[in-house]
């Protein structure tokens, strides 16, 4: 298996990128029963607060809908 690494530099310590390429290699055959897994599940979701959409215009908004049908009335060309 062949790595580039770049930013691997540490000052005072011994930069050796095929050490870290075994370091590597090692921690993906020591889990690699945990890759790739046929099924997956899913318990719950993080309980994250959702901001609540705002209209910004264009015909996902009511207000656009609103506004193109009050053109079309007849006292609104007079």
């Amino acid at each position: 298996m062949l790595f580039v690494f770049s930013g691997l530099h540490a000052k005072g310590k011994n930069c050796n990128p095929s050490d870290r390429v075994q370091v590597i290699e090692k921690l993906l055959s020591d889990n690699a029963n945990s890759l790739f897994p046929d099924t997956l599940l899913v318990n719950g979701y993080p309980n994250i607060p959702r901001r609540v959409h705002k209209p910004n215009g264009g015909w996902g908004d009511i207000r656009d809908h609103e506004l193109c049908i009050t053109f079309t009335h007849a006292d609104y060309h007079s």
